[in-house]
């Protein structure tokens, strides 16, 4: 069996203050499923840990749109 806890780190655009990086870490973290989050504002990135079992990657991107911001996948 396959762990459901999965790390991926996310290009981010549109933030435009570290603050930003702040807003999107307690945004994120609200949401079922999501374990951990660590937004970089001067890389741009963001690194989370979530449940897949609870949360598709497409939902959080989701989130983050919503919150007002782009994401892309980072190859590993």
């Amino acid at each position: 069996m396959t762990d459901p806890i999965q790390t991926i780190t996310l290009q981010l655009g549109g933030m435009h203050c570290p603050s930003c990086a702040v807003n999107l870490d307690l945004d994120l973290e609200d949401l079922p499923g999501v374990t951990k989050t660590n937004t970089n504002f001067a890389k741009q990135q963001l690194t989370l840990e979530f449940d897949s079992q609870k949360i598709t990657l497409k939902k959080i991107i989701s989130a983050i749109q919503i919150s007002g911001y782009t994401a892309s996948i980072l190859p590993k």
